[in-house]
């Protein structure tokens, strides 16, 4: 029944097309069975393959008992065009029986449905609707009763949304969740046969736009291919009050057509899109802010089904690359940008892709991977530079020929891989190096000839590598030496060993290898040929001298050369041993020597501050040994021992306290505009010449007390640094200071 309340009352078709035409407000009441109340029906769980759309009544029951009730009411309200403005719409629903189940809740159902098919296990599993149909989460509404009688729920935003939908009917779920076991409430049925005052009503109040539509505005979105996105919802707001306006509408086609009248009432010129797509895959939403949508026009979303965050290093030091650029082999707008700020971010769809990172001064990084829907992650992209690799033959100086080998290889050893680059009947390649290699080794192999080895350390700066073999074919004779070094200090390991050889009047670097675990290296000569070879521990560089390869064998090189001191003898003279205390250097040795051979153990213990064991040391040798600590820090007491068994005597063993202070290169007091070697020169000539002042005018009068304190000023000097004093002249003054207090003495008595 349509009822128009204004001065009179006008029944008939009229009513259908009256608020088309006069701008005035309407109050539309849909109450009449089967034209305006389409479907009413209830489901129980208890009864879930069971239809009750004939049923007398519709029933709410919570679900605590395990057979849960809900009511579905579906009106038509094709009436109501987007021409109109919905003021209010309230649904009342009335109860015959209402036991103490709570406040019904009322929820819209977005979908059609019959009244004869309806049960609960279809209206749950999604065979008759789906879950995205049953907009519970955007248009709840209580009730405003809670007792017997009528319920009446705010459904304004409900009948707002079908309406821009043109969906000319809208269904209402009423539910209940609290309330005792079994307990209901109940209403009639379009049915029941009763009056239709006592059916389910819906009550809208419309106004009619009273200016004609002028324009449309448009809503659609795409992804980054171009290709468009044809299930979509927009909630359209214009404040944080979505209370002032808040609609949401949705297509299937791609489109969405606003008529400016339905926001023109509203006074506000400026909206807020929320965009999302409802196309499978899953899909970021899109926000477009301050749109005019009362002048008409079109917005075109730009969706995205990933993010990713690109960020780029250096890889030989790890640095961050600000400024880069990165493309993908999908269009130019997908997964494409450039940064300055070191991180880039990049809105790609889900698939796989080719990224190509570039940067000046670094070569193009390209990277395959695939993009996951929703994936918010980042790529860490390590760009590296060209190296250029040549390769000649040693005795000429001209281009190997790689043609004439059974395979030429080279393997650039990483932390975390191995690159390996084959020669292949060339002598020259070019390779993208993004790793920190500690080595590179080019192996030559000749078949049934034999192979070969060469290794180069080069800097990571030296991006030109020439690399100087042994040609077998053109009648070079290869010779394998072995080079053991003895490293008495333990100041050598992993050092590095430099060969060269001067190929065409210029001195090259033929082979550059560090020392093995056995402390040794396996080079391949050219017969003959004169070498040079230097070692390096990265803190001196030692001039080993030249080397003629004439055939195959080891030869062995001890380091350092240390002259031997002895500053302790027992045994007549035949054990001697000394130590060498030098915090600058790190360096805490010990040197022993046994003229008769009848040593059968060194041990050498060092200790931090007396307790702490930081190293300790053993030699079996019965005639000399040096044992090096090596980890010494300044301004640390160490205190050592040396246990030695010897067969003339049982053992025997000695202890020493070292201690230098550090942390300064001229001693204590920096003299600006002064060199360190200045300075030294400078404070000890000045405490030397302090010393001796105060030692004649005090010793003159009292020489006990001019001895003592000489003696204190000398140990401060010797904490800065300022003079170096050994023990022994601290002991001869000491006695000089005794005698100084006795001659006093008797020169008082």
């Amino acid at each position: 029944m349509w009822k128009r309340i204004t001065s009179i009352w006008i029944i008939g078709i009229f009513l259908l097309i009256l608020p088309l035409v006069f701008g005035a407000s309407t109050n539309l009441i849909l109450q009449d069975a089967d034209t305006e109340i389409l479907n009413d029906a209830y489901v129980d769980e208890s009864l879930a393959d069971s239809n009750l759309g004939s049923e007398t009544t519709i029933r709410v029951r919570d679900n605590s008992s395990g057979s849960a009730r809900r009511s579905f009411v579906m009106f038509n309200i094709s009436g109501i065009s987007s021409g109109f403005i919905v003021n209010e719409a309230y649904f009342r629903w009335t109860t015959t029986v209402f036991e103490a189940i709570g406040r019904p809740r009322a929820f819209e159902v977005n979908t059609t449905w019959n009244e004869m098919e309806i049960t609960w296990n279809n209206q749950m599993d999604g065979s008759l609707w789906d879950d995205a149909k049953m907009n519970t989460s955007l248009a709840e509404s209580n009730s405003s009763g809670t007792g017997l009688g009528n319920h009446t729920f705010n459904v304004t935003n409900m009948v707002r949304r079908a309406i821009s939908e043109s969906r000319g009917n809208i269904t209402i779920m009423i539910i209940t969740t609290s309330g005792g076991a079994g307990l209901e409430a109940l209403a009639n049925s379009k049915e029941s046969g009763k009056d239709t005052s006592e059916f389910p009503m819906l009550n809208v109040t419309f106004t009619e736009i009273s200016l004609p539509a002028t324009e449309k505005y448009i809503i659609n979105a795409k992804d980054f291919l171009n290709l468009p996105i044809v299930n979509l919802t927009v909630n359209i707001t214009n404040g944080s009050n979505l209370d002032e306006f808040n609609v949401i509408l949705s297509t299937v086609n791609g489109t969405i057509n606003i008529d400016n009248r339905t926001v023109e009432a509203f006074g506000k010129d400026f909206y807020t899109f929320l965009i999302m797509a409802n196309d499978s895959g899953g899909w970021f939403n899109a926000t477009i802010q301050n749109v005019n949508i009362t002048d008409g026009g079109i917005t075109t979303a730009e969706m995205f089904q990933s993010v990713l965050r690109v960020t780029a290093f250096d890889a030989f030091d790890n640095s961050t690359i600000s400024s880069f650029s990165a493309t993908t082999n999908f269009s130019a707008s997908e997964g494409s940008g450039s940064t300055t700020n070191g991180e880039l971010l990049l809105l790609m769809n889900l698939g796989n892709y080719s990224l190509t990172v570039s940067a000046s001064g670094f070569e193009d990084t390209n990277i395959d991977f695939h993009r996951l829907a929703l994936d918010n992650t980042t790529l860490n992209v390590s760009m590296g530079s060209t190296f250029s690799f040549s390769l000649f033959r040693e005795e000429t100086g001209l281009p190997f020929n790689t043609n004439a080998t059974n395979q030429t290889k080279l393997e650039i050893v990483c932390p975390q891989e191995t690159i390996r680059v084959i020669f292949n009947n060339v002598s020259n390649i070019s390779k993208i190096i993004n790793c920190q290699f500690t080595l590179m080794q080019i192996v030559v192999d000749y078949g049934t000839q034999g192979s070969y080895f060469r290794t180069l350390i080069p800097d990571f700066t030296q991006r030109q590598i020439d690399w100087y073999l042994i040609d077998l074919n053109l009648g070079d004779i290869v010779i394998q030496r072995i080079i053991s070094l003895l490293d008495l200090t333990k100041e050598f390991v992993s050092a590095k060993l430099t060969v060269k050889r001067a190929v065409n009047g210029t001195t090259k670097n033929v082979i550059e290898q560090r020392f093995d675990a056995s402390d040794e290296v396996n080079l391949f000569l050219v017969k003959n040929g004169l070498y040079t070879m230097e070692i390096d521990n990265g803190v001196q560089t030692i001039l080993l001298g030249n080397l003629i390869p004439t055939e195959a064998g080891t030869q062995t090189i001890t380091l350092p050369a240390i002259e031997f001191v002895p500053q302790e003898t027992i045994l007549g003279g035949n054990v001697t041993f000394s130590y060498t205390f030098n915090a600058t250097q790190g360096i805490l040795r010990m040197q022993y020597l046994d003229t008769s051979n009848k040593t059968t153990l060194i041990r050498f213990t060092v200790f931090e501050n007396s307790t702490m064991q930081v190293f300790s040391g053993e030699s079996l040798n019965n005639a000399s040994a040096i044992i090096t600590f090596n980890q010494v820090v300044g301004n640390i007491t160490y205190n050592t021992e040396l246990f030695v068994q010897h067969q003339d005597f049982i053992n025997f063993t000695d202890k020493k306290v070292f201690f230098q202070l550090t942390g300064t290169s001229s001693g204590a007091l920096d003299l600006e505009g002064w060199t360190p070697a200045e300075q030294r020169d400078l404070k000890k000539w000045f405490a030397f010449i302090f010393l001796a002042i105060w030692g004649l005018m005090f010793s003159r009068l009292h020489a006990g007390i001019g001895m003592t304190t000489l003696i204190i000023w000398l140990w401060i000097f010797r904490i800065f640094e300022w003079v170096e004093v050994s023990g022994l002249i601290f002991g001869f003054l000491a006695l000089l200071a005794v005698i100084g207090w006795v001659v006093e003495a008797m020169r008082k008595n």
